[in-house]
């Protein structure tokens, strides 16, 4: 039988011995108030616990603590240092955080080409969120790169999600096509690239 009160007891029993999943659900059961009362700053404490040893979601949480202000003090610096960990080991949601706070200019300095970069990253995961943020990046007078075959995948994929889109999404799609239209060619010599995605792109490979 379910009860979440004995999951805390041995999350507990579990995280005092430095298991670092059990940290994690321990700071988790805190933080929704699952199984014990709900207490944002024992969740960030024991996030952290598990975020120092490299737990990947724990790093994200955290990161997501200091983004909000919540059982934290508010600091938009230490909210990108977190989300970079977890980016960096792949989270999706952590690669749209700091792709998003690139993209604003939060608790680091503004950078739309490094924004692309992780926002491509995510979408590479299948982040539907993150195949709008090109999409937007790309429709904006800013530094990042059109290659056309690039943009037209990018609309070739958004097309075949376009029952997932919000009307304001299919609005990007829309403007996007009447930007660069046409069909999907490679025209770079010895392109073989059937999927742009699976790596980062010749003009953003040094962008961390």
């Amino acid at each position: 039988e379910q009860d979440f009160k004995q999951a805390v007891e041995w999350y507990r029993k579990s995280a005092d011995q430095g298991n670092v999943r059990a940290q994690f659900n321990l700071g988790l059961c805190y933080d929704t108030g699952q199984g014990v009362e709900q207490d944002f700053k024992q969740a960030v404490e024991w996030y952290r616990k598990s975020a120092d040893q490299g737990n990947v979601r724990a790093q994200f949480n955290l990161g997501l603590c200091y983004d909000t202000g919540q059982g934290v003090e508010q600091d938009f610096k230490q909210a990108v240092e977190w989300y970079r960990k977890s980016a960096d080991q792949g989270l999706t949601a952590a690669q749209y955080g700091l792709a998003d706070c690139y993209e604003t200019g939060q608790g680091v300095k503004q950078n739309s080409r490094r924004a692309w970069r992780w926002f491509r990253k995510a979408a590479n995961q299948n982040h539907i969120g993150s195949h709008i943020k090109c999409a937007e990046l790309i429709l904006e007078p800013n530094d990042v790169p059109r290659d056309l075959f690039v943009v037209r995948i990018l609309r070739h994929r958004l097309l075949a999600r376009r029952s997932e889109l919000t009307p304001e999404q299919r609005t990007t799609l829309q403007s996007l096509g009447r930007q660069y239209p046409g069909q999907l060619q490679c025209h770079r010599p010895g392109c073989t690239k059937t999927d742009w995605w699976l790596e980062d792109s010749d003009f953003d490979s040094d962008m961390k």
